[in-house]
């Protein structure tokens, strides 16, 4: 008798042993490699048949996978991977009758048992795991003995025993037969073996075991495996092949029938029916169970439907063989796609496999050859309807002349294969292939970059969603441990590695001369590069430089090649520059870039609010009388600069024109203790009122502009011919006191100072702290100073408030752990809080239960954490929802947490939303609880998020998972918007503001009503609006003269007014038929402008009609507003903060906990109390210890 024969594992080869041809790998992307897993042979070399693969089954799960292959021979082989990942294969003889030869199989859901249909079609059950399981495991004796018989090719009756002459007997319920031999069932019609076109094994969830048989007719029946009873179902298309597909929520099963001619068709098998199933077996009339045909996919020539699975989650992928174009439903065939990708092959395609990171497609070159194309999910996935031009192939496999593909089916993962790649099987007429890993994508990534192939790197690492600029700092690394100092700059630079660290490591070998050369060379080409990596190189060579400055400085050495870049170079960042010459007392270089960009009283009034006092070298000096006017050195920041000269260089520059000298008279009063008795008495001639200079002056006054001084209080008053009168006296009693004091002690007597001359001056010293930002959450408030601290206080259950613990503060107090980190964002979301640095680092703390912090875990923090390996350039602002972040930067949007983007799932580190086209130029990105909108450069508004409120604006209350146009606002030239907790408001340039969704802002007189669509709030027509701002219950808007309007409602346990209207609620038990600016419902809600009448409905919680003026902040200069949940807090442009409403968690700021009805300052000069009674507990312990 011919046997089949395998391939021992030393064969195992791209060489095909028969022809010599071998398989050819196209690309240079080695991610994977094909490799034979067995292939038959036959031992009869002069046979001219040799034996080939006429049917296969596969089935299993990780750690467990299972192929069976029935041979043209009569011959079953089987290959079994269990969790060891040692491969087990067998070979077993199977009957020769024709009646007797297997037509169809299939295994169970285990993969335990196969089911084998033959040509008379009798149903035969294969117990072949337990049968595999005996063969290997050496623990019995008899075990040992049952393998030996079974893979005793000739002895067919210990393999097959004697079931096909013995009458069957029916199994125990809930068994399929014996573990060690056969189980027949004759329960099915003899028909002709051409007539059976497939099998499948179905497990139902009621327990119940069936086989499923197909043929040509049309007919399938449906046998219980139990009690080996039979359905069957009519059909009137030849089935040519059917695919059981599972929903994954256990709500449906139904078989995926692929007919001949006539397209897809759908059979339910089960359905679940409230709490339990109902299935084709118990109900076979009903329409539920009837053959549906796919009307969509009709014309079989077009399309092809088959299984696939991302995340080990069934799907269906329709591929149209026209276009190319491959769609992913779910596993119910909905209406629209999850996913979609256009794939770059040219020629027919025979089958697409998938996997989580992959694309497999095979296709025939000709008659004779076939080959497999790898592509990326990620890289060729489309959005839109529209064909691609090319998808990037990753790798090609070219099998062997004569080698065609018939089939594929999943490769499991186990321990012993890598988990970032999944790969797949495939079987020719004589041949099983593994499409495998060989080397992970990181791996591949550095091989590309040690050949300097770094855009084929950065297709890798964007086709796998590497951690592209870890990986480039990995392999920068490494070429410095090797001295490649060249290539590990470059690799650095890709990598957006942090300053300090590229520069201690240059300095750290007395090279930061390679990094400056390797920048200005990049520097000079501009054309090779975007604008913000010129502003990105500009800031690294900035410190590169002033590190350099600093580690070699001589002292009255000028370093030319930094004042030139200073002067030339128009990309780096002027701000950060003025602060790294202040901090380091570089100020030469300081005044070189203050007159360079002509930002001299900027520059100097940063100097003065950072308190630094600039005492000038002769150097410095002689640079400032060079290139300053003396106007500038005079007015800038309160003489902040002309109060670093010596006393007769400042007296010099103040009287260097008599018609502007007025301004400076109280400067001049502040030297005169300081001048001499020569300078004095020329200082007396000049002011004497009947010289020629006063004369003049005087004359000027009268026909001349008026001249404006400071005043003690740092007001502005006129000056008159008193003040120079006033002036000159002093200059004479001054003069008189010196002469006086010169004679006492030249006669040994004390002298009284004469500083009653200097009363009443204005001071000089710096103002108090200055806000720069303020951020409000639902119940806590950040604040951020002008020099960069971050303040914080209110609700702290989640240790949002960044201190370390979870108490609730009343007062402000200083989140220390950013205390030498320079911020300039902050954002304070629901439970969360984000900061940014100077250098585009996120920092995140608080809660994230739904990967809000965006450190890649639901783990909370309680002080600031930075994100790693993680920076964003060039950010415009951060936003916060209840469980998710939004920065907007210039290079676009990043999100993460539950952002409800792509399938809705919370996203646990950042990524960048991918816009359409109209979205490209973003100009302003709003965030509510679970929503954002995203304003465009040409003033249009897209939403997406939760819509169950309407907030989304699209006229329904569904989910958007990717920014959809709000078409009501289309042509509208949007100019601002907000969002509130579960609305959405918005200013045309029209000054219009439209409404939609739902909250107690609401301002139409049937709040309960959703606004599912922009409407124009009537009441603030005609204000010229020009910012609003949204809390959870309650909004602001500001119109183009600083007025400021608040409406809506809140909660609180006893009647209070709303947010700083400062007027106190009517008696409740008065019923009036009036308008009331402030009014109280039964539940503490209190409703602003609401007009009552009798009978009314007391619990409405409807918001005003009419918007009430807050008078608080009349003549003042609002900087920024922010409200939250009832409460709300305002900067000036002073640098102050008042807040407002209600203060149930502190989150007033001012020391206690209660509700405020009027603006009230709120005092960062003092550290919060209970954070100082703390430290000293903890330095007190510590002594003691």
């Amino acid at each position: 008798m011919r046997r089949a024969l395998l391939l021992t594992p030393d064969d195992w080869s791209f060489m095909d042993a028969t022809s010599g041809d071998s398989l050819v790998v196209g690309n240079d992307y080695e991610l994977f490699e094909m490799v034979k897993v067995v292939q038959v042979k036959s031992s009869d070399k002069d046979n001219k048949s040799p034996a080939t693969i006429s049917l296969s089954a596969s089935g299993g799960y990780s750690g467990h996978e299972f192929v069976a292959f029935y041979l043209s021979n009569d011959y079953f082989l089987f290959r079994l991977v269990g969790s060891s990942g040692v491969p087990v294969v067998r070979q077993l003889p199977w009957f020769k009758e024709p009646q007797r030869k297997i037509v169809a199989m299939d295994f169970n859901p285990s993969a335990r048992w196969l089911l084998c249909i033959t040509a008379d079609l009798t149903i035969v059950i294969i117990p072949i795991y337990f049968i595999l399981v005996n063969v290997v495991v050496d623990t019995k004796k008899e075990s040992r003995e049952e393998g030996k018989a079974f893979q005793d090719a000739n002895d067919n009756v210990s393999w097959m025993g004697r079931m096909f002459s013995r009458p069957t007997t029916p199994t125990k319920p809930g068994e399929l037969g014996s573990l060690t031999d056969l189980t027949v069932i004759r329960a099915v019609a003899k028909a002709t073996s051409s007539g059976v076109t497939g099998c499948c094994w179905w497990h139902s969830w009621t327990g119940a075991d069936y086989a499923i048989i197909s043929s040509n007719s049309g007919n399938l029946r449906i046998v219980d495996l139990q009690s080996h009873a039979v359905t069957r179902v009519s059909f009137q298309f030849t089935i040519e092949k059917m695919e059981l597909i599972v929903d994954p929520e256990e709500s449906f099963k139904y078989l995926l029938l692929e007919t001949k001619s006539n397209g897809y068709h759908k059979l339910f098998l089960e359905v679940q029916v409230q709490k339990s199933y109902d299935t084709i077996v118990k109900s076979p009339t009903s329409p539920n169970f009837q053959p549906m045909p796919m009307n969509r996919f009709l014309r079989k020539t077009d399309t092809m439907l088959s299984k696939q699975y991302n995340r080990d989650s069934p799907f269906v992928g329709v591929l149209n063989m026209n276009s190319k174009r491959m769609e992913l439903f779910d596993a119910n065939l909905g209406k629209f796609p999850f996913y979609s990708y256009q794939i770059g092959c040219d020629r027919a395609v025979r089958f697409v496999h998938m996997t989580d990171e992959c694309l497999f497609v095979g296709s025939n070159l000709d008659e004779q050859r076939f080959q497999i194309q790898v592509f990326s999910r990620l890289l060729c996935g489309n959005s839109t309807n529209k064909e691609a031009d090319s998808s990037p192939i990753l790798q090609t496999f070219l099998l062997p002349s004569g080698q065609i593909i018939h089939g594929n089916f999943r490769a499991f993962p186990n321990v012993h294969r890598p988990q970032s790649l999944n790969g797949f099987y495939c079987w020719s007429q004589d041949t099983l292939y593994e499409i495998k890993p060989k080397q992970s994508p990181e791996k591949m990534f550095f091989k590309l970059l040690a050949s300097s192939r770094d855009d084929e790197a950065e297709i890798i690492g964007t086709a796998f969603k590497l951690d592209i600029l870890h990986l480039y700092e990995t392999a920068a690394d490494e070429r410095f441990a090797k001295q490649d100092y060249g290539r590990a700059l470059a690799l650095y630079y890709l990598s957006n590695i942090e300053v300090n660290k590229l520069v201690s490591l240059f300095l750290g070998i007395n090279r930061m001369d390679i990094v400056i050369t390797k920048l200005r060379g990049l520097l000079r080409r501009p054309q090779s590069m975007s604008a913000s990596d010129q502003k990105r190189i500009s800031q690294i060579l900035l410190r590169c430089y002033i590190q350099r400055l600093l580690s070699t400085h001589v002292q009255g050495e000028i370093d030319q090649d930094l004042q030139e870049f200073l002067q030339t170079n128009t990309e780096y960042d002027t701000q950060e520059a003025l602060s790294l010459c202040l901090r380091h007392g570089l100020i030469y270089y300081f005044l070189v870039i203050a007159h360079t960009k002509d930002i001299v009283e900027r520059a100097l009034t940063m100097a003065r609010q950072e308190g630094t006092v600039l005492s000038l070298t002769q150097t410095e000096r002689e640079y400032v009388r060079k290139n300053f006017l003396s106007d500038e050195i005079k007015a800038c920041a309160y003489g902040t600069l002309v109060n670093s000269l010596d006393t007769k260089e400042q007296l010099k520059f103040y009287l260097d024109d008599p018609y502007t000298v007025g301004r400076h008279l109280n400067d001049i009063h502040q030297l005169l203790p300081f001048l001499d008795e020569e300078t004095l008495i020329k200082l007396a001639g000049y002011f004497d009122p009947l010289s020629e200079t006063m004369s003049k002056l005087f004359t000027f006054m009268v026909t001349g502009p008026r001249i404006q001084q400071k005043t003690a209080t740092n007001d502005s008053a006129e000056v008159g011919r008193e003040a120079y009168v006033e002036l000159h006296i002093t200059i004479l009693l001054a003069l008189q006191h010196l002469r006086q004091k010169q004679q006492r002690l030249c006669e040994g007597s004390s002298f009284t100072d004469f500083g009653f001359i200097l009363k009443n001056q204005p001071k000089k010293s710096p103002d108090a702290k200055k806000v720069d930002s303020i951020s409000v959450g639902p119940n806590h408030v950040l604040v951020l100073t002008w020099e960069g601290e971050v303040w914080s206080w209110g609700r702290n259950q989640h240790g949002q408030l960044g201190l370390g613990h979870r108490e609730d503060q009343m007062s402000p107090c200083r989140v220390k752990k950013l205390h030498s980190t320079m911020i300039w964002f902050v954002c304070a979301g629901a439970e969360h809080s984000v900061a940014a640095d100077e250098e585009g680092n996120i920092w995140t703390w608080g809660s994230s239960k739904r990967g809000q912090l965006g450190h890649g875990d639901t783990k909370s923090s309680l002080y600031p954490k930075k994100i790693m390996n993680f920076k964003i350039p060039d950010i415009i602002r951060i936003l916060c929802g209840e469980s998710m972040t939004v920065v907007h930067a210039k290079d676009g949007v990043y999100i993460w947490g539950d952002s409800y983007l792509g399938q809705g799932e919370a996203t646990y580190t950042p990524f960048k939303i991918s816009f359409d086209r109209s979205l490209m130029e973003v100009a302003q990105v709003a965030c509510g609880y679970s929503h954002v909108a995203i304003l465009s450069a040409q003033g249009e508004v897209s939403t997406f998020g939760n819509g169950a409120h309407g907030q989304l604006g699209h006229g329904d209350t569904k989910d958007r998972y990717n920014p959809e146009l709000v078409s009501e606002l289309l042509n509208k030239h949007i100019s601002v918007i907000s969002c509130g907790a579960y609305t959405t408001i918005a200013i045309s340039e029209l000054f219009n503001v439209y409404f939609w969704g739902t909250s107690n802002i609401n301002t139409h007189p049937t709040p309960s009503t959703l606004d599912l669509t922009p409407r124009i709030i009537d009441s603030l027509r005609g204000k010229k609006i020009v910012n609003v701002v949204c809390g959870f219950s309650h909004a602001i808007a500001i119109t183009d003269k600083g007025e400021v309007y608040q409406w809506g409602t809140f909660i609180e346990d006893t009647p209070r007014t709303l947010e700083g209207s400062g007027k106190k609620p009517k008696n409740s038990d008065t019923n009036s038929d009036e308008y009331s600016t402030d009014d109280t419902d039964d539940d503490g809600y209190i409703v602003v402008g609401q007009k009552k009448s009798p009978g009314s409905d007391q619990k409405s919680r409807s918001a005003p009609i009419i918007p009430t003026p807050v008078l608080a902040f009349t003549g003042k200069t609002i900087a920024q507003v922010e409200c939250g949940d009832g409460f709300t807090v305002v900067l000036l442009e002073n640098g102050t903060i008042y807040s407002w409403g209600s203060g149930k968690y502190g989150q007033l700021g001012h020391g206690s906990v209660g509700d405020l009805p009027t603006p009230t300052l709120v005092d960062l000069s003092k550290e919060c109390e209970n954070v100082k009674k703390k430290e000293t507990e903890k330095k007190e312990r510590k002594e003691i210890w």
